[in-house]
């Protein structure tokens, strides 16, 4: 699986309400996307306690050719129409440990960012650091040698994300 994501900063006074609308009258056109096991629509926003205004789509693609049919064919244009061309940051996806059809009882997402000490074996780095985390998954990068850890949570926690829509395969 390969995860994708895209981090788009918005000026401090900027209305998050666009970004609200935007998701809740052009979401469900991912729902059912070929090969996309799920799209997590995210923001933070200064106004409910976050440090910036990001809108943050977060991607788990079964494999490419999703992927790419959602890059090469039309689908990120109206991203780029709107805010320009996003750097798209690229992970594979290292564990899951959720269930798909219970994932809409969850309000918010944390993301914690671990570097990959050269020092360890690279599978017991991120495992030791993941044990009995419910309702998460696990991407890393080994062009930077980090992971993310991105956690399902009921209730907000500082610098979390809340979810306002969730796109899946079925």
């Amino acid at each position: 699986m390969i995860a994708m994501q895209y981090k788009i900063k918005l000026p401090d006074d900027y209305d998050m309400e666009l970004i609200i609308k935007r998701v809740r009258e052009n979401g469900a056109k991912t729902d059912g996307f070929k090969n996309l096991l799920c799209k997590l629509y995210l923001i933070q926003s200064i106004v409910k306690g976050n440090k910036e205004n990001i809108y943050c789509p977060l991607y788990i693609w079964e494999n490419e050719e999703g992927m790419n049919k959602f890059i090469f064919d039309g689908y990120y244009d109206n991203i780029i129409e709107t805010f320009g061309r996003q750097n798209i940051e690229i992970g594979v996806v290292y564990s899951t440990n959720f269930e798909i059809d219970k994932l809409n009882r969850y309000q918010y997402l944390n993301e914690v960012y671990r570097t990959i000490d050269s020092s360890h074996s690279i599978k017991h780095a991120i495992d030791n650091n993941i044990k009995n985390i419910e309702y998460s998954f696990i991407v890393y990068n080994p062009d930077k040698w980090k992971y993310a850890i991105f956690k399902f949570e009921e209730t907000f926690k500082e610098d979390c994300y809340e979810i306002l829509h969730i796109s899946t395969c079925k």
